[in-house]
């Protein structure tokens, strides 16, 4: 019997800790969209910001360093492009920079 209530409250604890965490992941990355995506003029830009948002905080594994660095070049540089053309030249510059 006291088996059963140990294992309920550790499956308990550990559920509540999973919540915590998530959603603390879930602010960050509301924080990553509402900071990069305002100004953004293209369709096909805001979905690379919101991969890179998903990917540096709701996946379940941390990006790669070379990754990282990556996602932080295109996150600085992009969301205030006002040409297509150039944000292909900045997406391929830190694709050049860090992958």
């Amino acid at each position: 019997m006291n088996k059963k209530i140990v294992t309920i409250l550790v499956f308990l604890l550990l559920s509540l800790f999973s919540q915590q965490a998530f959603s603390g992941k879930q602010d960050d990355y509301d924080q990553c969209i509402l900071g990069n995506l305002q100004g953004v003029k293209y369709d096909w830009m805001s979905q690379e910001i919101r991969r890179i948002c998903k990917e540096n905080y709701l996946n379940t594994i941390s990006p790669s360093k070379k990754r990282e660095r990556y996602n932080e070049c295109v996150l600085t540089h992009l969301h205030e492009v006002e040409s297509e053309q150039a944000a292909s030249h900045i997406i391929k510059a830190c694709k050049s920079k860090h992958l």
